[in-house]
């Protein structure tokens, strides 16, 4: 059985992988937008010259998950970069999910794992193109329900300014249900 985990460069789905390729059982593939490898990417050892990086680094690697199993894409990291000149808090974060879902999805055509463990937002595609197949989709769902957060914005002003725009909030929210109505009804138990 092949699980591939799908993160665009969250801070903690390295432990989910870490726990899955520690078991042993199946084939782990870990796909994510950036992925600390020094021994394995030359370019990487420039990255601790910038000042403020380590802690950055630290987050998007772990001694435990073998580099062996971890897929990065270039459109991925160069997004990471550069659009940050561009873009600022969510607006930022969701076109980086929707690259990395854009990326996965033709990924998972290819290769057909037999479950797919995606992120809110950085998903959809993905569990389409799984569900085509007849494969497995499971959602790591990072914040509470996209209706909670709703009632939050209405509620607090500070939510909406973390959330960005009317626009940009809605499109997220659209996004999240549509990931949700993709997930099975039923609750899967790995061996």
């Amino acid at each position: 059985m092949i699980i591939a985990i799908s993160n665009p460069s969250r801070q903690h789905t390295h432990r989910v992988v870490e726990a899955l390729a520690k078991g042993g059982t199946h084939e782990v593939i870990f796909l994510t937008s950036f992925w600390f490898m020094p021994e394995t990417i030359v370019w990487h050892k420039w990255l601790k010259k910038i000042p403020g990086i380590k802690g950055q680094v630290s987050k998007k690697s772990s001694d435990v998950v073998d580099d062996k199993i971890v897929i990065t894409h270039w459109t991925g990291i160069l997004f990471s970069f550069f659009g940050r000149f561009f873009y600022k808090g969510e607006k930022r974060s969701f076109i980086e999910d929707k690259i990395h879902d854009r990326w996965v999805a033709n990924w998972v055509g290819k290769k057909r794992p037999d479950i797919l463990i995606g992120y809110e937002k950085s998903c959809l595609r993905s569990f389409r193109a799984v569900k085509g197949y007849g494969g497995t989709t499971l959602l790591d769902l990072a914040q509470v329900h996209a209706s909670f957060i709703e009632k939050l914005r209405a509620q607090y002003s500070f939510f909406r300014t973390i959330t960005g725009s009317d626009a940009l909030f809605y499109n997220v929210s659209e996004r999240k249900k549509e990931e949700y109505n993709l997930l099975p009804n039923n609750i899967v138990r790995l061996p």
